[in-house]
């Protein structure tokens, strides 16, 4: 077996460019939307919290709309294109639309539409590898680490673009983003059919479809582990800047720092992807990380501790969005369109769980800490009977 990523896959070089450009249009602008919600829009934190949960309830019934129309008809490009505008119209609307409420009906339709690019695109290049190759995890799980390439330099960029008035410069750059890929996108995958029909006979899809109770609760989990990013995400560049009192700079710096760290994680996950580690394993230590991070984040206020516990979170990210898409897509293999969407779905109810917490607990010093530090605890626990519950299903079938 081939122990290297082949580069020269048709289609896989455009799909890395594809793929770096959607990245950095969201890294520009994710880091700094609560900042630039309290700021510029004079939300709450009620109202941050209400954006974050109905955007991502937007999110899931569009995404999940036309994952379904993506596996039936593997119009891919033509979604992927609809995505993209969407985006772009969203973001124009930050700069343009001063009145909280209006902000929110307009993000939501467009930026909720927008949310089904990253589903599209891996269920699109798991349709294109599974064709050249006979394992496509670690392809995949490279092609997620152009994401976290991305958010290493665009965190970095967005910190020198924040001197524009009105955070303009980085909903700027978003917005030209979005574009450059959406060009890319016509101009360059025209050798790419928008209707692949990838062989279900394939040596991949033989992989048998797991348990309904196995998919549930692996859902809950990786909801979990994405509400406890978002209050992460969410709550630390409050907490940086008000309470420990740094300036915004450190806000991207930080959030670059994380990506940056990520990706040798996420290459030594390809890695073992080929050594055929048992993915239980990497998750159970994905999951702790997690939960040491916030354990070890409350503890300090020097940023170069700070700095130096952000490897914890960095191993948390690198597991559970590395291997998560190669995950669910094993879970239900017939159809990566729905099986993506599901575990992008993942982060839209962890989105939702998120803010709905984050507009509970008030303050940001010591409550989201502890929140974060006991949905890990829970998520272990539901992994452990997970893994179970899919051991004993087996065992009755045999």
């Amino acid at each position: 077996m081939n122990k290297k990523v082949n580069f020269k896959v048709e289609g896989y070089g455009k799909l890395i460019f594809f793929v770096f450009f959607c990245a950095t249009a969201s890294a520009l602008i994710q880091p700094y939307q609560s900042v630039f919600l309290q700021e510029i829009k004079n939300a709450t934190s009620n109202q941050i919290g209400i954006f974050v949960s109905l955007n991502s309830i937007a999110g899931i019934f569009f995404s999940t709309l036309f994952s379904m129309v993506s596996d039936r008809f593997r119009q891919r490009k033509k979604i992927l294109s609809m995505a993209l505008c969407n985006a772009i119209l969203g973001y124009i609307c930050y700069l343009f639309i001063d009145e909280f409420f209006f902000l929110l009906i307009s993000s939501s339709v467009f930026i909720g539409v927008s949310t089904m690019i990253t589903a599209q695109i891996f269920a699109y290049a798991k349709d294109i590898l599974r064709k050249e190759v006979n394992d496509t995890e670690p392809y995949i799980t490279v092609l997620r680490t152009i994401v976290s390439f991305a958010w290493v330099f665009s965190p970095m960029l967005a910190s020198m673009l924040i001197k524009i008035p009105k955070y303009k410069g980085i909903i700027g750059s978003a917005i030209v983003s979005y574009i450059i890929a959406f060009l890319i996108l016509q101009f360059n995958f025209s050798t790419l059919t928008e209707d692949i029909k990838a062989e279900l006979t394939h040596k991949e899809d033989i992989y048998e479809q797991k348990s309904n109770l196995y998919i549930l609760i692996n859902f809950l989990v990786f909801t979990l582990l994405e509400a406890m990013n978002v209050i992460a995400n969410t709550n630390l560049p409050l907490y940086i800047t008000k309470i420990l009192g740094y300036s915004n700079k450190y806000v991207g710096f930080l959030t670059a720092l994380s990506s940056l760290m990520e990706i040798p994680c996420m290459l030594f996950l390809a890695y073992l992807a080929f050594k055929k580690i048992r993915i239980e394993y990497i998750i159970f230590y994905g999951i702790s990380s997690g939960i040491i991070f916030f354990l070890l984040l409350k503890e300090v206020n020097s940023m170069y501790m700070i700095m130096l516990i952000f490897v914890f979170k960095a191993i948390f990210n690198a597991v559970y969005k590395g291997i998560g898409i190669s995950f669910f897509q094993k879970m239900i293999p017939q159809n990566c369109g729905i099986s993506t969407t599901l575990f992008t779905n993942t982060t839209r109810m962890g989105s939702i769980v998120g803010g709905i917490i984050i507009g509970s607990i008030g303050g940001y010093k010591n409550n989201f800490f502890f929140v974060s530090m006991v949905m890990g605890i829970i998520s272990f626990l539901l992994y452990i009977w997970a893994c179970n519950v899919e051991k004993i299903i087996k065992e009755k079938s045999q």
